[in-house]
């Protein structure tokens, strides 16, 4: 962000505690150009204070976007984010993207990703939104999670996915800091990577 905007960034990072968060908290800690809400760990288990906190968020983007819960969070969202991306590839994906700004326009660079541009102000800032490639897709029934790890001989099997998968995610961050670089502009890098930190997927995206 740059001094174009009118205010500082509001970011919620929903999920910090776990492997959603990717200990994003830490590294936005000293970072003087955005504003971080932040519960405490009581609050963060109350629905009231999360959705008290999703609604500050200047920009809200959801992934596996589904369910009757996404439906009812649509309800919510929608009486305090007036602008919402409809694009029929990105509904697919199960991807979501709602601003409190206007969205010009998105599209599909690569993969599971979509671009956004979203005029705030007089200033056109790019949100790009990630679903990266999950472990889970890798198998024949996409059922396979981390609660089968009881079973031991499915471990090789995780395993054997995992650096498939990784593969996979490591070509489409590349693919997504490639888009970054091409287009120098104000950018905001979200959603799942479906990874942790200090991995190649994390490590490229940050170079």
């Amino acid at each position: 962000m740059d001094s174009k905007f009118s205010k500082k960034p509001l970011v919620f990072i929903d999920g910090s505690a776990g492997t959603t968060g990717l200990r994003i908290n830490e590294r936005l800690a000293d970072r003087q150009d955005i504003t971080q809400i932040r519960l405490t760990e009581e609050l963060r288990k109350d629905p009231a204070a999360r959705r008290e906190a999703l609604n500050s968020a200047d920009i809200v983007f959801l992934c596996e976007y589904y369910d009757q819960i996404s439906g009812e969070l649509d309800a919510i969202l929608r009486k305090t984010y007036p602008f919402v991306d409809k694009t029929w590839a990105n509904v697919m994906a199960g991807n979501k993207l709602y601003s409190r700004y206007p969205i010009l326009r998105s599209y599909q660079p690569v993969g599971n990703v979509f671009t956004y541009y979203v005029q705030v102000n007089d200033t056109i800032l790019r949100v790009v939104g990630c679903h990266l490639t999950s472990t889970n897709n890798q198998s024949p029934d996409h059922r396979y999670t981390f609660e089968k790890r009881s079973d031991l001989q499915t471990l090789p099997t995780y395993f054997k996915n995992y650096i498939k998968a990784q593969k996979i995610r490591t070509r489409e961050a590349a693919a997504v800091a490639g888009h970054i670089q091409s287009e120098p502009m104000p950018t905001i890098v979200l959603g799942d990577m479906n990874d942790f930190s200090g991995s190649p997927v994390l490590d490229t995206l940050q170079s």
